[in-house]
């Protein structure tokens, strides 16, 4: 239970990261 707890934020933060770049990148498009 430690071990999924300990690695659960990792997992957030990789997928809080990822959509950022999505919605950058989709800003970006929409800009040019």
């Amino acid at each position: 239970m430690k071990r999924i707890h300990n690695r659960l934020p990792g997992f957030v933060l990789c997928t809080h990261l990822s959509l950022l770049i999505l919605c950058i990148i989709s800003n970006s498009m929409s800009g040019w």
